[in-house]
């Protein structure tokens, strides 16, 4: 360290640091290797450390334009190769075929929860063991306020005001009550929900790729009938629904469910639609709406799905065959269907909502689209008619993200210094105006390791030490949740 700066020795190399953040320079190896061939392996090497993740690339471009460096690379981080312990998870073989599993060993747990999908079917069986504890709860009809479906928040009274009596899980569009469960004789958005969100690492039936993210209950299938579709949509939206997920379609356009689904866009609300199992070409709406990711189904060797849509609407692919999920006479049944597939895509654009709060819908549909594994090599005949390829639920925690929105104009935000630290950090903000306020830190693996602060704080300027010195080295987040926003930065203890 040379005036405050790292020092390598090398004027042009200590130029370069400095310009893209490198904050720390170690040898390969910390100490003497007394045996030949391992010290000519390693000899000359350095790791280099970059404060902001985002100037990787950067750095790695203007380094290796040094003559004074023969070469450079990303270090890889290796995966801890995470499973849940749900017995029916070693047969879900659409889990780990779009790498969901690695995805888990960073971003799962109470992280998840952040998320609200609303699942706009047939009804839900929200009272299936492994959905329960992931169905969403109106915060305003939760008279115990322990955030758990339960009856005895059913009082006959519009407590939050909204026109709807008792809507703690959802709404009945067709025989508009606020009982949003499941009909037997038509089985559906169970099974849609479980491939969503079902309840991950809980010991019982499988697991779904939102891991803990809530679900919202809109019945708009009644006997088999459509009824007030558009009007569920708004409603979830007025309810704080970020994704909306829809198992269904029909080859007629409507202007009006065009202008909906736009003015829900506007509000920074992700729809995920299928593509439809008629094997056809022809646009299924809303999949084929403007600002609605359309998804078709490919099979466990990333072929289209025989019974698939296709054509140059659709934006990607994901698992459609033989998904075993939850149901409401067995339990836990298989299926087939692009209904699973737009479901896989809504449960990881819950994961991304969950770390990336900040991120608009916009981000999130480009990121997942951007991020999928090519499969036109085994398609040879829908080139051009499967979106940008298969679904991969992991490549997009290795992109690097620029340009998220800033905090709402309320407030300031998050900061902390120092930031990479020894032992403790000061984490600051302000409010300019009074606000529910919460502040946690979590580890790498999405670990909730400190809740720091959670009550209400009039307005001005904040600042939290957190003390580091029980941790270990490594990376940190930490999330402030003001009101209904959050953003979350990362923390870099290194010892």
């Amino acid at each position: 360290m040379t005036n405050g700066y790292i020092s390598s020795g090398d004027t042009s190399i200590d130029r370069i640091c400095r310009e893209v953040g490198v904050i720390n320079i170690e040898p390969y190896y910390p100490g003497p290797l007394t045996k030949p061939a391992l010290a000519r392996a390693v000899a000359g090497l350095y790791i280099f450390t970059i404060a902001n993740p985002n100037n990787v690339e950067l750095a790695i471009a203007r380094l290796s334009n040094s003559p004074d460096i023969d070469y450079i690379e990303r270090i890889s981080i290796p995966l801890l190769n995470y499973a849940p312990d749900d017995p029916a998870f070693p047969s879900q073989w659409h889990l780990p075929h779009v790498h969901a599993d690695d995805t888990w060993d960073i971003v799962r747990g109470d992280t998840t929860r952040h998320s609200v999908i609303a699942v706009v079917d047939a009804g839900i069986n929200y009272d299936h063991p492994d959905l329960l504890g992931n169905i969403w709860v109106n915060p305003g009809e939760d008279i115990n306020q322990n955030g758990q479906y339960d009856s005895s928040d059913y009082n006959n009274i519009d407590d939050d005001h909204n026109g709807f009596i008792d809507d703690l899980v959802g709404w009945d569009w067709g025989t508009f009550d606020n009982n949003p469960m499941e009909e037997p004789s038509w089985p559906h958005g169970t099974s849609v929900a479980g491939c969503v969100s079902e309840v991950t690492d809980n010991g019982v039936w499988g697991s779904a790729i939102g891991f803990s993210a809530r679900m919202m209950c809109i019945k708009v299938f009644n006997a088999g009938n459509l009824h007030n579709v558009m009007q569920g949509l708004l409603w979830a939206v007025e309810n704080n629904a970020r994704i909306i997920n829809i198992s269904w379609g029909t080859p007629v356009f409507s202007q009006t469910e065009q202008n909906v689904i736009n003015a829900i866009w506007d509000e920074d609300v992700l729809i995920v639609a299928s593509a439809g199992n008629e094997s056809s070409d022809v646009p299924i709406y809303p999949a084929a709406y403007d600002n609605v990711i359309a998804v078709a189904a490919t099979d466990a060797n990333d072929h289209l799905a025989p019974f698939s849509g296709y054509g140059s609407w659709i934006d990607l692919c994901a698992p459609g065959t033989n998904i075993l999920t939850t149901e409401t006479h067995s339990g836990f049944a298989s299926y087939n269907g692009t209904s699973f597939s737009a479901a896989m895509v809504s449960g990881l654009a819950g994961l991304i909502r969950a770390w990336y709060p900040s991120m608009t819908n916009a981000q999130i549909e480009n990121l997942i689209k951007s991020t999928t594994d090519n499969i036109d090599s085994l398609n040879p005949g829908y080139i051009g008619r499967m979106g940008t390829g298969r679904l991969n639920a992991f490549r997009w925690l290795l992109t690097s993200i620029d340009n998220q929105p800033p905090l709402a104009h309320h407030y300031y935000a998050i900061k902390s210094y120092p930031n990479p630290f020894n032992s403790s950090t000061l984490i600051s903000y302000m409010l300019n105006k009074r606000a529910s306020v919460k502040l946690t830190i979590y580890d790498l693996l999405g670990k909730r390791v400190a809740s720091a602060i959670d009550y209400v704080q009039e307005a001005g300027n904040y600042r939290y030490l957190w003390d580091g010195t029980e941790f270990g080295s490594g990376i940190y987040f930490a999330r402030l949740e003001i009101d209904s926003y959050s953003e979350t930065i990362k923390l870099c203890l290194i010892r």
